[in-house]
């Protein structure tokens, strides 16, 4: 029996789309999430002043809040914080239940498996946090004595690094291992210099700043693979820092202008305007 040849045609065009796999739309964009919501949720983790902390009336202030109020004002919507720590910041992101992360996040190849990130926007040090007249050398914690900080810390990696079989504890956030040192339950705390300075200026004479062992790139942390929104940031940071209030809200939060330059050494990104 023979089958017309348009009919054959006919078939196999149905069986073809029938066999296709079908392409997901690509998933709407956060920059036009916030812009039809009419408000931009950030992540702040309030354990980390001056980068960001939670004032008397639970209000979030430090350079982390106030430059994303300053984007907040760029997108022309509200602006709402939500306190974010230790593991549950990657979730957080992934699951939409903020649109960025303002702190101090080191971007990581491996954080990049999951994540995105703008450009760096602080440069700062790791160092250890002691007791007054202990060794700021962190590489002479070895054991018995342990090293503390949060969850999901960068840091407690580039300890071991240095002392492969030092002992670390970690807690849901910086307050809470600056409370063990504190209480003896560690000998250090691994953060970053400006909050480890932060904690000394809280408690007076008891603790110091050890040594600093690793230079820190941080950046905003976001949903991965969305490109318009994460351009939207890092053009954002430099229309700030050309007009100079990223400089005027980093000397108010640490107390001195930042000692880097955004995008490169040489320049802003080319088409950069104020």
């Amino acid at each position: 029996m023979f089958v017309h040849k348009r009919v054959l045609a006919a078939a196999l065009a149905v069986a073809s789309l029938a066999t296709t796999p079908a392409f997901a739309a690509d998933p709407v964009s956060i920059l036009d999430q916030v812009k039809q919501r009419g408000k931009l949720v950030i992540g702040v983790d309030p354990s980390a002043p001056p980068m960001a902390q939670l004032d008397a009336n639970g209000q979030a202030t430090g350079f982390a809040p106030d430059l994303a109020r300053v984007v907040a004002k760029e997108l022309n919507v509200a602006i709402e914080f939500k306190p974010i720590t230790g593991t549950i910041q990657i979730p957080s992101i992934k699951n939409g239940d903020i649109d960025a992360m303002f702190g101090s996040t080191t971007p990581t190849v491996k954080r990049e498996d999951v994540l995105d990130f703008t450009i760096v926007y602080n440069w700062d040090y790791v160092v250890p946090l002691v007791r007054k007249g202990d060794s700021g050398d962190i590489k002479t914690y070895t054991p018995p004595k342990r090293v503390a900080t949060s969850k999901n810390n960068y840091a407690a990696q580039l300890f071991k690094d240095l002392v492969p079989t030092g002992q670390v504890v970690f807690f849901d956030n910086y307050s809470d291992s600056v409370d063990a040192l504190r209480a003896n339950q560690a000998d250090a705390v691994l953060l970053n210099s400006f909050s480890a300075k932060a904690y000394t200026k809280r408690y007076g004479d008891s603790l110091q700043v050890g040594e600093a062992f690793f230079t820190d790139p941080q950046a905003i942390v976001v949903r991965q693979n969305d490109s318009r929104w994460r351009n939207f940031l890092n053009h954002t940071l430099q229309r700030i820092w050309a007009r100079g209030e990223f400089a005027a809200l980093y000397e108010k939060n640490f107390g001195y202008k930042p000692e880097f330059k955004l995008w490169s050494d040489a320049r802003l990104q080319p088409g950069i305007e104020k």
